[in-house]
């Protein structure tokens, strides 16, 4: 059901939004409820068009069934690109666990929400990238077009998402003795892979550029998730004055601290702690 509302229902509104530019001109006139976007596609000399835009121009069936999976994949990325993002929306998240919403949504399983759309939206845009670039090649465009901003953002954006989806898929190497020496990627530290993670901030920059409804969805889901992290920095984050390192036999620290005032973390939660005399990764 939370797929269902969060996910399902945004995609098929998204894709049908998309669609409408194969349907004929005037069809929109014709039923303005159902289809939100004027229609491109006619017949010239015999031969099915659409040409929405000069960078979207295509002549023939081939050519047409690649601009229908390049279009509908490029929309179906933004309900997966707004949970990505929201999914990490923690101080957001906390909140709403202290409400009925806690009832309606499994909030605690959301690191396998921000997981499985990371991958939906990686995958959409590898594929969309694919299909264009099969496209222009067959339209002989290859060269103008990733020359240009769209053409040139989308390769470098998709060369950036290889790398912010892999570096938390490389564990999963080691499952596959088939790939031979490329298991052992799947054993690189973790604070590495995290900060290839971190290539996801110049890929909304790139991302915005690409494309202007794209730029809008990127930057919405993007401040809110910029809004969320700065007030865990500036109000969520507690100085404490006095704590207890306790070495265990099992080779474990035990730590202990006296809950400042405003503190009050949820049963189960994760509390990152920053030990400034220690070097990083560890401090």
């Amino acid at each position: 059901a939370t797929q269902v509302v969060l996910w399902v229902v945004p995609l098929l509104c998204s894709v049908w939004f998309a669609a409408a530019v194969f349907f004929p001109p005037g069809a929109q006139d014709r039923v303005p409820a159902l289809l939100w976007t004027p229609g491109s596609t006619v017949w010239i000399n015999g031969t099915v068009t659409c040409c929405p835009k000069p960078s979207l121009c295509s002549e023939g069936w081939a050519q047409l069934w690649l601009l229908i999976i390049a279009r509908l994949s490029a929309f179906a990325m933004y309900p997966s690109l707004v949970l990505v993002f929201f999914s990490k929306c923690h101080a957001t998240l906390r909140f709403l666990s202290r409400t009925f919403v806690a009832e309606l949504l499994p909030l605690a399983l959301f690191h396998g929400t921000h997981t499985f759309h990371g991958l939906v939206f990686a995958s959409l845009a590898l594929l969309h990238t694919v299909v264009h670039i099969v496209r222009w090649a067959l339209r002989d465009e290859i060269i103008p077009y990733l020359g240009r901003w769209a053409g040139m953002s989308g390769a470098i954006g998709t060369t950036l998402m290889v790398a912010v989806t892999g570096s938390m898929l490389l564990p999963r190497l080691q499952r596959w003795p088939r790939v031979g020496r490329l298991a052992a990627l799947g054993r690189a530290p973790f604070e590495i892979r995290f900060n290839v993670h971190y290539l996801f901030l110049p890929l909304i920059v790139v991302l915005c550029i690409h494309a202007s409804r794209l730029m809008v969805a990127t930057l919405v889901a993007a401040c809110v998730w910029g809004g969320d992290y700065l007030y865990q920095v500036v109000c969520r984050t507690f100085r404490l004055d006095v704590v207890e390192f306790t070495r265990l036999e099992d080779g474990g620290v035990q730590v202990l601290w006296t809950n400042p005032r405003g503190f009050a973390p949820n049963s189960g939660e994760y509390v990152k702690i920053q030990i400034p005399w220690l070097p990083e990764p560890y401090g």
